[in-house]
């Protein structure tokens, strides 16, 4: 082995300082920046992505795959003919649009031991920071059923996921983009909202949560908009919904506003099952 290779294996070991990855907050989803994709998700080998999900007891696998210039991967052009991956992505339920630094991943990694989680972030040094975090867990055994890829998710969602394969989509404290030349940029908008419901089950939950009014209103009303493929999810339902409360107070944006005393709105939609009116 390499001198390099062991010391970049002896880094990867021990959890990241988040001092080093600070990064712009946001980024413009819609700039014309190509970014490296599969061509479906049946083109992933989600092997790379999940490496420690067949491990057992001290086994340990000491490789990441993010999708960055740093841990960069190289996707299939022939689909993957693989059990091991087809097992993992029919197993991967749950997805954190613009995940941060990773919070709600790793609340979701113990809270929900026999699902699998992808977060997707569009930042480069925050998604070699949830990458380096989520290995240094695997080493203690802990995280091997979450993953983080480098991705635009509003131009690449459907080569990761497959169509009604999601349980729950989370999207926490997404950028509010306040002007309103701006508002096509929002990840909650008219134009991805039938998106997420074709990747969504039936009954399938879309967790919104921001500390911007303005936003959460938005949020409902575009939601609202789509009532042949969504409802508001009842009272009753998200009172014994612990990801409720768990998007207002795991992430790290989440705790900032905590800091701050400021209020966060949050709002849960179920997926309906989709009836053309004549």
């Amino acid at each position: 082995m390499g001198e390099e290779t062991q010391k970049q294996e002896s880094e990867l070991c021990k959890p990241p300082q988040k001092k080093f990855y600070r990064q712009r907050a946001h980024c413009n989803p819609l700039a014309d920046n190509y970014m490296i994709h599969p061509i479906s998700p049946e083109h992933i080998n989600w092997e790379l992505h999940y490496p420690n999900y067949f491990s057992v007891g001290d086994e340990f696998k000491k490789v990441i795959h993010l999708n960055t210039k740093k841990y960069p991967i190289e996707y299939d052009k022939i689909k993957v003919n693989s059990e091991r991956s087809n097992e993992i992505a029919k197993n991967i339920k749950f997805l954190d649009v613009g995940c941060g630094y990773g919070g709600l991943l790793v609340w979701l990694s113990g809270k929900f031991k026999d699902k699998l989680s992808l977060g997707m972030e569009i930042r480069e040094k925050v998604t070699n920071y949830v990458g380096e975090r989520i290995i240094s867990m695997q080493q203690r055994g802990e995280g091997r059923n979450i993953s983080v890829v480098k991705t635009n998710a509003m131009k690449y969602l459907p080569n990761y996921v497959s169509r009604h394969q999601l349980e729950k989509i989370f999207i926490c404290f997404p950028d509010p983009h306040f002007k309103k030349r701006n508002w096509r940029r929002r990840i909650v908008s008219y134009s991805t909202i039938p998106l997420f419901w074709y990747l969504l089950q039936e009954g399938g939950l879309i967790y919104i949560v921001t500390d911007v009014y303005e936003y959460y209103e938005w949020a409902n009303k575009v939601m609202e908009s789509f009532k042949t493929l969504f409802e508001l999810n009842s009272s009753d339902d998200n009172s014994s919904d612990p990801c409720l409360a768990a998007i207002s107070t795991t992430t790290e944006e989440a705790k900032k506003v905590e800091r701050s005393n400021s209020p966060s709105y949050s709002c849960v939609y179920k997926s309906k099952k989709f009836e053309c009116i004549h």
